[in-house]
């Protein structure tokens, strides 16, 4: 799948949630600098996340979706989802998603792949993350971030920190 049908999947999944979200078009963002710089630039006060494609050690994949800030704990994941993970290497994770490094999106993943949501997130008023496409960013308001990720087929788990 290409990127431009990955941005238009996640479109479409919010308007038939009737989600209320706030689109931005912007350089691309694929490192932090370029992240701190349109912030800055833009005014954005939402919550930055992340998220983490992860090889699990029986086969598969699963996603953590988690605060830009937060790191990942490989024992904590493995206490939530039952196995061992590690991060995966780029082109593996461009292969299977169809994202950019740096642009991966939890919400147009193959129902294959199980989320894990770092609850924290939900601390938050609002969330921002790419939606594959990383001339774009999107925000929601966190409290419909469980409604979001209820509607897809993906195996959920969450993560407290």
């Amino acid at each position: 799948m290409n990127i431009s049908t990955l941005y238009n999947n996640n479109v479409k999944l919010f308007e038939t949630l009737n989600l209320d979200y706030r689109s931005y078009k912007h350089e691309p963002i694929l490192d932090y600098e370029t992240d701190l710089k349109v912030s800055k630039e833009l005014g954005w006060t939402a919550a930055p996340s992340k998220s983490l494609f992860l090889k699990r050690k029986s086969g598969g994949y699963c996603v953590f979706v988690t605060h830009k800030e937060n790191r990942f704990d490989q024992k904590k994941i493995r206490d939530v989802i039952g196995e061992r993970v590690s991060i995966c290497n780029n082109e593996e994770m461009a292969t299977i998603t169809g994202c950019i490094p740096g642009a991966l999106c939890p919400f147009v993943l193959d129902t294959s792949i199980p989320i894990i949501l770092d609850v924290s997130l939900l601390d938050h008023k609002e969330v921002m993350f790419t939606p594959a496409d990383p001339s774009y960013t999107f925000i929601v308001e966190s409290d419909s971030l469980v409604s979001v990720f209820e509607s897809l087929n993906n195996e959920m788990y969450f993560y407290a920190n």
